[in-house]
């Protein structure tokens, strides 16, 4: 006899590191926001990236609750500035991630922000 009621628990779809790629032919300011739990736990990496070159974004830590356990932050946002002053941006939930990540990649392109699997190049 199965006691299922249709639940099933899946590990959430979050990056905690990522490895930026810029593919423009120009200098661009990025910002990578983290969260964690509680708005307490935001935080924001400021990367300033030249053209053609890749940066690696460690995950972030923070403590929670009375036993101050370590818990990894997500990244919710990839903001790019680009040289002409237009920014461009990409929220999550980011494409093609479903399950906890840190080796994902973002490649930034004069128009977009493209979400990459790593294990699919």
């Amino acid at each position: 006899m199965s006691n299922s009621a249709g639940y099933s628990a899946r590990a959430p779809a979050i990056i905690h590191a990522c490895l930026l790629k810029n593919n423009t032919d120009t200098e661009v300011t990025i910002q990578v926001e983290f969260t964690g739990f509680e708005d307490h736990h935001h935080e924001i990496a400021d990367i300033e990236l030249a053209a053609g070159e890749e940066e690696k974004i460690d995950e972030k830590e923070f403590e929670h609750g009375e036993t101050n356990a370590k818990y990894h932050k997500g990244i919710s946002l990839i903001r790019v500035k680009k040289f002409d002053g237009t920014t461009i941006e990409l929220k999550e939930p980011f494409e093609g991630v479903n399950s906890p990540k840190n080796n994902w990649i973002f490649e930034i392109t004069d128009n977009a922000i493209q979400s990459v699997n790593p294990d699919k190049q």
